[in-house]
């Protein structure tokens, strides 16, 4: 057996374990530092493509999002603009063509392709 197969067979093993050990105990709670802030809450991605590297650290301040760091989020949310129906995500993704960020920037454009393919099939 190849190592690497033992290795995949224990990930996957542990995980059903984690997974049903979560089910058992998991309970719903009332602690407020385990719930959503209003500011992750469904945000429009159209609003978020524009949040300078100063709000984020104001929104995500003590947040498991600061680990994406601000480009990350925001290439994620360029990425995710793609398969929007919202008519302004093609307005977003052209703002973000200019993000001081290149890691933003081309996702905005891999985005906008991906955008524009979309409506001239549908």
């Amino acid at each position: 057996m190849n190592p690497l197969d033992r290795l995949s067979i224990f990930c996957d093993t542990t995980a059903r374990k984690f997974a049903l050990l979560a089910k058992k105990q998991a309970r719903p709670t009332a602690e407020p530092v385990f719930h959503p802030r209003p500011t992750t809450r469904a945000p429009k991605l159209v609003d978020l493509v524009e949040m300078t590297e100063e709000e984020f650290r104001e929104k995500f301040n003590k947040s498991p999002v600061k680990r994406a760091k601000w480009r990350g989020l925001l290439r994620n949310v360029a990425a995710g603009l793609s398969s929007s129906d919202d008519p302004a995500a093609e307005a977003a993704l052209v703002s973000a063509l200019d993000h001081p960020e290149e890691l933003v920037r081309e996702q905005a454009a891999s985005s906008l392709r991906i955008l524009r393919a979309r409506k001239r099939i549908s």
